[in-house]
């Protein structure tokens, strides 16, 4: 496969992963996490190999052995990492729209707030709610106007993997 090919998909896989990911207002992202952890790690670190490989040893073969080595680490961890923020977009992307989805109203006294210092792109505003059943819910948010003892209650979706969200 050409290097252009590889470049292509794996914009194509980064810009659908991105979609996917900040297509919502309140998504569960810590079940999301969690989920892509579980099912996608190795298929990540494949994904990391496979594209340091191919842009260390596979591309220029008068380059120092040491150099290689320490450019395939580094990239695999990098692509990797990146690779799983992907994956966990494309599964609040299917969560969202594939599958049964079930209206539910989530009630319950916010706890805990967990906001950036500095709001910058890709940063996302976390709360804690603790519903009438005492079971203890993380939700991303738009924005950061709630505070802690403030009264939740929001129509969500709960979608085919277990993830609630709102758009």
């Amino acid at each position: 496969m050409s290097q252009t090919k590889l470049i292509v998909f794996f914009l194509v896989f980064l810009v659908g992963g991105l979609y996917g990911g900040y297509s919502v207002d309140f998504i569960q992202n810590d079940k999301a996490l969690a989920m892509t952890f579980r099912w996608f790690t190795i298929p990540s670190i494949i994904i990391g190999l496979y594209y340091g490989y191919r842009s260390t040893f596979g591309y220029n073969k008068e380059t120092a052995r040491w150099r290689n080595v320490i450019g395939l680490v580094t990239l695999t961890l990098i692509l990797g990492i990146m690779s799983l923020k992907f994956f966990q977009g494309y599964l609040v992307f299917f969560n969202c729209n594939l599958g049964t989805q079930k209206q539910i109203v989530l009630k319950g006294q916010v706890t805990k707030l967990d906001y950036p210092k500095t709001k910058k792109p890709f940063n996302n505003y976390a709360i804690i709610i603790e519903t009438d059943s005492n079971e203890s819910i993380t939700l991303d948010v738009p924005t950061n106007e709630y505070s802690v003892g403030q009264i939740f209650e929001k129509e969500l979706t709960l979608g085919s993997l277990g993830l609630l969200y709102s758009r």
